[in-house]
C-alpha cells in the first residue's frame, strides 16, 4: 500500500505492517500503545511503594482504602469529561493538555526543593 493509495481511501489503513511507521496509522498505533503503557505503569507503579508511603504520609490502613475507591471513582467522571473535550477541541489537543496540566504538577512539586537548594546556595530565587 503506498501512501497515495491511503489518501485515495480517505486515509484509511488497509494494511497492518506493524514494523512500518511510513504510515501515520502505524504511528498512531505506537504512541498510543506506548502512552497507554506509561499510564499503566503509572497507575499501578504505587503499590509496591505502598508500605513507604503509608509510613512516610502516616496514613492508616482505612484512609489508604478510602484513597484507592476515591482514585477509582474520579476516573469516571474525568473519562466523561475527557470524553466530552475529544469530542470538543479533538483528541490530539486533549491529550496535549491532560500531559501539560500533568507534568506542570510533578514539576510544582520539585519547586520548593529548588528554592531550598537556591537559599542554600545564594542563588536568586525566581
Amino acid at each position: 500500500m503506498s501512501l497515495l493509495n491511503a489518501a485515495a481511501d480517505g486515509g484509511k489503513a488497509t494494511r497492518i505492517r506493524l514494523f512500518s511507521q511510513a504510515a501515520p496509522q502505524m504511528r498512531t498505533f505506537h504512541i498510543t500503545w506506548f502512552a497507554f503503557f506509561l499510564c499503566f505503569f503509572g497507575w499501578f507503579g504505587i503499590a509496591p511503594m505502598m508500605a513507604v508511603v503509608r509510613e512516610d504520609l502516616l496514613l492508616t490502613k482505612a484512609q489508604i482504602g478510602n484513597t484507592i475507591i476515591a482514585s477509582v471513582a474520579i476516573t469516571i467522571v474525568a473519562r466523561l469529561v475527557f470524553g466530552w473535550l475529544c469530542d470538543r477541541i479533538g483528541p490530539r489537543l486533549a491529550y496535549s493538555g491532560l500531559l501539560i496540566v500533568g507534568s506542570s504538577r510533578s514539576c510544582a512539586s520539585a519547586w520548593p526543593r529548588i528554592t531550598r537548594l537556591s537559599c542554600c546556595f545564594g542563588w536568586p530565587s525566581a
